[in-house]
């Protein structure tokens, strides 16, 4: 390779990690801490554990939220790293990640008390999963993205739907962002026990290409 060409690989090299996506929330579960969303400060203060060699924080026995509404837009992603281990509890439906949207609308990634496995609901809500069961305490990647047309839905990088969008995410009425259960006057989810795990949670507001999506750490 001459001069000339390994500076171009170079300048691309650089101009691609320029151009790579920034969160506009990032949590990595191992610590509790406070986290700063629009000038206010949040308390992130679950327990903290150890699941396949990586600390992450337990939740399910108390709300963790978020405004979301500087967030996320008509376009979107959520990343949620995570572990599970889902015991009987009164919390039969457990929302693991929620964006509240206008009314009863919800972006969510849920899994049931003694049936781990992983569901998208989006809208109000329209569910996309394939019944795929999660093995307890294997940290997992679900991520969903969003651009006005169409949602995609990622297990590990890799894509397991796609379809049509079903309902405009309207910025106005975004909400609140939660980790565990959440109330409101259109839901009330139970407290569960601490067995569930964050290990990182990202959102952006740009909906993240698959190849964006597989390249996550």
């Amino acid at each position: 390779m001459n001069y000339f060409n390994y500076i171009m690989v170079f300048a691309a090299l650089s101009m691609s990690s320029l151009l790579a996506a920034t969160p506009t929330l990032e949590i990595v579960g191992d610590k509790v801490q406070d986290v700063t969303v629009d000038g206010k400060i949040y308390k992130f203060d679950g327990e903290i554990k150890e699941i396949a060699g990586a600390k992450v924080m337990a939740f399910g026995a108390k709300p963790l939220s978020v405004p979301a509404k500087t967030l996320v837009g008509e376009k979107g992603t959520i990343v949620f790293d995570y572990a599970i281990n889902t015991k009987n509890s009164k919390s039969a439906a457990r929302p693991l990640v929620c964006l509240r949207l206008d009314g009863p609308k919800q972006i969510a990634f849920f899994t049931f008390h003694g049936n781990p496995v992983i569901q998208l609901r989006f809208g109000n809500p329209v569910f996309a999963d394939k019944k795929i069961k999660l093995t307890a305490n294997k940290i997992y990647q679900s991520a969903v993205t969003w651009d006005g047309e169409k949602i995609a839905f990622y297990l590990d990088g890799k894509l397991l739907k796609e379809m049509k969008q079903p309902v405009a995410v309207n910025p106005k009425y975004i909400a609140n962002l939660t980790v565990g259960p959440f109330r409101d006057q259109y839901f009330v989810t139970p407290v569960w026990d601490n067995d569930c795990f964050m290990k990182r949670l990202r959102v952006y507001n740009e909906a993240l290409s698959a190849k964006d999506i597989a390249n996550l750490k």
